[in-house]
C-alpha cells in the first residue's frame, strides 16, 4: 500500500516559493546582470550608457600587465598560505584530540581570530608591525636580532610574508575545527591495534590519522585555495592606510586580484564593465583550479 504524504503537493510551491524568489532576485539576477555588464563599457553611473562591446573587456584583461601582477601575487601568497594553514590546523587538532585538559579553552582561543572582524585584525597587525611603536620591532631589538627598526609594512619583501602570517593566524582555527570533527569519527580501535603492534605516535599519524581524514583534507585544500584567490580584506586593511592609499601595498607586492577588481570597479576608475570581466575571469580561474585539484587528489586516492 502506497504511503500517503503528510504534506499535500500544492503546499510544496508555497514553502519553496519565498526561497526561490529571494534567490532569483538577490543572487541569480545580479550574477546574470554582471555577466551582461562584462560585455559593456558601462561606468556604473548612467544606466542608458551600457554600450555593448563584445569580448573586448576580456581581451583587455588578458593583456593587462597589472592583472598578471595581481595573479602572480595571489599565487605567491597562496603557495605559502595554503600549506601553512592546513598543517597548523591539522597539528593543533591532533594535539587537542589527544588531551582533555583545557581543550575547550584552547579550541576557543584558536577559533576566535576566524570570527573576529577583518577591520579589527587589520588594526592589530598594523600595530604589531608598526615601524616606530610596534611590539615586533621592540622584541627583536631586545633579543639583539635586529639593530634598528624594520619597516615591515613598507617593504615589498616583507609585505607578502606579513599577509601570509595574518591569513594563517586568522583561518587556521577554522580548519582546526574541521579536522577535530574528522578525528572524532576515527575509530579508536585502529589506534589501540596499532599500539599493540608496536606503532609509534608518528607512525599512527602518518598511517592512520592522515588516511582517515583524507576527505576533509581534500575539502580543506580546495576551500583554502578558493579563499586565497578571493583574498582582499587582509592586504587591503593592512596596507592601504599605511601606504597612504597606494593600491597593492609597497611596490604593489600584495596587489591581489580581488583588490585590483575592487580598485577598478569601485575606487579609482568606476569601470564596471572591465571590473565585471575581471571578476568572471577570476571565476574561470577558480573553476579550473578546483577541477584540477579534484582530479589530482582523486587520482592519488585511487592509486
Amino acid at each position: 500500500m502506497k504511503k500517503k504524504s503528510l504534506v499535500p503537493k500544492y503546499w510544496i510551491p508555497v514553502f519553496l516559493g519565498p526561497f526561490v524568489l529571494f534567490y532569483a532576485v538577490f543572487h541569480l539576477f545580479p550574477i546574470l546582470n554582471s555577466f551582461y555588464v562584462s560585455f559593456t563599457d558601462w561606468d556604473g553611473l548612467i544606466p542608458t550608457s551600457k554600450n555593448f562591446i563584445g569580448l573586448r573587456n576580456y581581451g583587455k584583461v588578458f593583456q593587462d600587465p597589472l592583472f598578471y601582477r595581481a595573479l602572480f601575487n595571489t599565487l605567491r601568497i597562496m603557495v605559502f598560505q595554503v600549506p601553512l594553514v592546513i598543517i597548523t590546523g591539522l597539528l593543533i587538532a591532533v594535539l587537542l584530540n589527544s588531551t582533555s585538559h583545557g581543550r575547550r579553552l584552547v579550541q576557543t582561543l584558536n577559533f576566535l581570530p576566524y570570527i573576529t572582524t577583518p577591520v579589527a585584525i587589520g588594526f592589530i597587525f598594523a600595530f604589531l608591525f608598526d615601524w616606530n611603536i610596534g611590539p615586533v620591532n621592540a622584541i627583536l631589538r631586545f633579543f639583539h636580532i635586529i639593530s634598528a627598526n624594520v619597516n615591515w609594512l613598507g617593504s615589498s619583501t616583507w609585505a607578502p610574508a606579513i599577509t601570509v602570517l595574518l591569513s594563517v593566524w586568522r583561518y587556521f582555527g577554522y580548519f582546526m575545527v574541521l579536522y577535530l570533527a574528522g578525528l572524532a569519527a576515527v575509530p579508536q580501535e585502529l589506534y589501540e591495534a596499532a599500539v599493540v603492534d608496536g606503532a609509534s605516535p608518528v607512525q599512527n599519524f602518518f598511517y592512520i590519522t592522515l588516511p582517515m581524514v583524507r576527505p576533509i583534507t581534500v575539502f580543506v585544500i580546495i576551500n583554502s585555495m578558493i579563499g586565497s584567490f578571493q583574498l582582499f580584506d587582509e592586504p587591503n586593511l593592512l596596507f592601504e592606510g599605511s601606504m597612504n592609499g597606494v593600491v597593492g601595498g609597497p611596490g604593489r607586492s600584495v596587489l591581489t586580484i580581488m583588490w585590483y577588481f575592487y580598485d577598478i570597479a569601485f575606487r579609482s576608475t568606476f569601470r564596471y564593465g572591465y571590473g565585471a570581466a575581471l571578476a568572471f575571469s577570476l571565476c574561470l580561474i577558480i573553476a579550473f583550479i578546483s577541477i584540477l585539484n579534484v582530479k589530482i587528489l582523486n587520482r592519488k586516492e585511487d592509486t
